[in-house]
């Protein structure tokens, strides 16, 4: 069993950290200010955190075993990874990328559309300045492999093709 600190977002959308306790009364010093999301005196109020999504609880497992529980700083990418895991659709596979100063998920849906290349030059930076990083791919149902940045280059490749359903990958 895996057990980490999450450093779950705010119902305001800002991480915990902007949040302080003061003499008279809760203070938010985010993002959400004037918007519509403003905490306005509410204190820090966490995400629901509760539901389960295989995608996630896979993500969990894979810290716990491939890992010194990491991201060890920025866990609150964890609760953007939650976030980004319940919007999915079933079906929809993702690239993760982890590392002991946070995450970063890349769904496979969104690669057509990204006319800029964005998800492709993300790779070629984690490849290069995040070599100890773990990278895994979710299959969009049931499976989440650990795999190479070699491979995640050709899976974001083929979905940038049109190709975003992952098959169990092969070692290159």
């Amino acid at each position: 069993m895996t057990s980490l600190h999450i450093d779950w977002h705010c119902e305001c959308q800002d991480g915990p950290a902007s949040h302080y306790s003061a003499d008279d009364g809760e203070k938010c010093y985010g993002w959400c200010q004037g918007t519509d999301h403003d905490c306005a005196g509410l204190g820090y109020r966490p995400i629901a955190h509760t539901r389960r999504p295989a995608a996630f609880v896979a993500m969990l497992k894979a810290i716990g075993e491939d890992s010194e529980r990491w991201p060890k700083h920025y866990s609150v990418d964890l609760s953007s990874d939650y976030k980004t895991v319940l919007d999915l659709d079933d079906g929809d596979a993702f690239i993760w990328v982890v590392r002991e100063m946070g995450t970063h998920l890349y769904p496979l849906k969104y690669i057509p559309d990204d006319k800029v290349g964005f998800i492709r030059q993300a790779m070629v930076y984690h490849a290069r300045e995040n070599t100890d990083a773990l990278v895994y791919v979710w299959n969009g149902t049931d499976k989440l492999s650990r795999i190479t940045y070699d491979m995640a280059r050709e899976i974001v490749r083929n979905a940038a093709a049109g190709h975003v359903r992952v098959s169990e990958p092969v070692a290159s």
